[in-house]
């Protein structure tokens, strides 16, 4: 049984390029729990590598980075990806990720946000 189908990479990618988003809309704002709750979930420590699947372009990843983590996200999504570090002013390189067919690496200057354009699915085996 296949758990991601090529049809709902390619919905995903659709929803992304037109932005058709139904019922919700990517977030430009930073959700409300993760302020309230960082703390508890980096247990108090102030450097963490935080992993955010599907992570389209949310604000999230910035306040993170902000706070001093390291941020790993995927996203299947060239735009999002690209929206995300434009809208956030953040000056990224792209590169080649060899063991991923059509994988690519996005990272900022710093290296503390580092986004796999992949399947989720696809990274995990490599």
């Amino acid at each position: 049984m296949e758990i991601v189908g090529e049809e709902n990479l390619n919905t995903w990618i659709e929803k992304w390029e037109t932005g058709n988003w139904f019922p919700t809309s990517p977030k430009k704002v930073v959700n409300e729990n993760l302020i309230k709750y960082g703390e508890k979930i980096t247990r108090g420590k102030k450097i963490c590598r935080i992993f955010v699947p599907l992570c389209g372009k949310s604000a999230d990843m910035r306040w993170l980075w902000e706070q001093g983590h390291f941020v790993v996200g995927v996203e299947i999504s060239r735009k999002a990806i690209t929206e995300f570090f434009l809208d956030q002013s953040i000056d990224y390189s792209v590169s080649d990720i060899p063991t991923v067919m059509n994988g690519k690496l996005y990272q900022s200057k710093d290296l503390r946000i580092t986004i796999y354009q992949c399947d989720l699915f696809v990274l995990n085996r490599y």
